[in-house]
């Protein structure tokens, strides 16, 4: 209300409603991102064990604004993906498909295989990433074996596709408003490859030819002196060959009929023993006998083609063995 005055006392008021020229702007959070030193990384040579890491770092609210923060969930941490169904970056091992991501209603996001080249809600989970609302600490459960492109590095790292996954940090303040910044987590998440191991077993599998008999030749498999562990992969290829000691090593037999010793050769895939010459290995000698394995199955075929010396007179059915470690079996 404004009122007017005269000298002689006489008044004269007016009234303007000023409602609505009157407002009272509110403020809300604020909420940065920090960078991001902390990753995830899980092993496939020990698959069931997770990885958990805080991320809680990575955000920092700079104010609730007057209204203060509110009394419970004031910062909430959530995660997100790019679409649904958004291609992962990684690749199932065992289907040879391309791995999906979903967000459940639990708040978790998977990585689910596709079929045919497509995504697949159905398809079985390949891994997991789930967050801690209230502290950001982030857990990451892989399930399934994962292909690493390099055969060269053992232990090779592989991420998921630069922000096909993102970790979202929520401010609310006591009147209800909010404010969110997020991080790329897919860069964060890493799956590292495993190797298959391989180990001798101690079997004892001896490979004998007889004399009696010089044109029969003896196999036996020795894929059981061989324990192998694919690990998370699964099986792909076994192979099995042979090697000589050295070229022309020293078999450790001497040939009847020229009394010269046998030397061994890498003939192909096979190890040959060549009667040697004027005291020397000869790689043109007489073939003396000759062993060969089957790549796919570890048998290992002995075949002799002539007489060896065994001095003992008094053994009619002496045995006699190549040098230990002149050949191998791998």
């Amino acid at each position: 209300t404004a009122t007017a005055t005269d000298k002689d006392g006489d008044t004269a008021s007016a009234d303007l409603d000023i409602e609505g020229t009157l407002s009272f702007l509110d403020d809300g959070p604020s909420v940065t991102t920090n960078a991001v030193l902390t990753v995830l990384e899980v092993d496939e040579t020990v698959l069931t064990t997770n990885d958990s890491e805080n991320f809680a770092s990575a955000f920092t609210v700079n104010t609730y604004g007057a209204d203060g923060q509110a009394l419970s969930n004031a910062l909430v941490y959530s995660l997100g993906i790019s679409s649904v169904g958004a291609v992962s970056g990684v690749i199932d091992v065992a289907t040879g498909q391309a791995v999906y991501l979903y967000a459940l209603v639990t708040g978790e996001v998977v990585g689910l295989v596709g079929a045919g080249g497509f995504a697949d809600p159905l398809g079985a989970e390949a891994f997991r990433i789930s967050v801690n609302a209230a502290t950001g600490q982030v857990d990451l459960d892989q399930v399934r074996a994962l292909q690493h492109p390099n055969p060269a590095q053992p232990n090779e790292l592989i991420n998921l596709t630069t922000n096909a996954v993102t970790l979202i940090a929520t401010a609310t303040d006591k009147d209800g408003d909010s404010a969110f910044a997020s991080i790329s987590l897919g860069d964060k998440v890493g799956f590292r490859d495993d190797v298959p191991t391989i180990v001798t077993t101690g079997a004892v599998i001896n490979v004998e030819v007889d004399e009696t008999t010089l044109l029969t030749n003896q196999t036996e498999n020795f894929s059981t002196a061989f324990n192998i562990n694919y690990r998370a992969d699964g099986a792909g290829t076994t192979v099995y060959s042979l090697t000589a000691s050295s070229v022309g090593a020293v078999s450790g037999v001497i040939d009847v009929a020229t009394g010269q010793a046998v030397y061994l050769y890498q003939e192909g895939a096979d190890i040959v023993g060549r009667v040697g010459s004027a005291g020397a290995p000869d790689a043109g000698g007489a073939e003396a006998f000759r062993i060969s394995v089957n790549a796919g199955t570890g048998e290992v075929t002995l075949d002799q083609v002539r007489a060896l010396e065994h001095p003992n007179s008094a053994q009619p059915n002496e045995l006699i063995n190549l040098t230990t470690n002149a050949v191998t079996l791998t």
